[in-house]
């Protein structure tokens, strides 16, 4: 796998990285639970 990474331009090394970098970003937000906001008791709903 290195072998290939290194046979890559130096911009598609960039793109690469990027990319397993979004990933890693994507993968472990899925691992955190999603927080949303509690509903307002003073919001009045249409």
């Amino acid at each position: 796998m290195l072998m290939i990474f290194n046979a890559l331009s130096e911009q598609n090394k960039d793109i690469v990285l990027l990319v397993a970098k979004s990933v890693q970003v994507a993968q472990e937000a899925v691992k955190q639970p999603l927080h949303l906001p509690k509903p307002d008791s003073t919001a009045t709903r249409a």
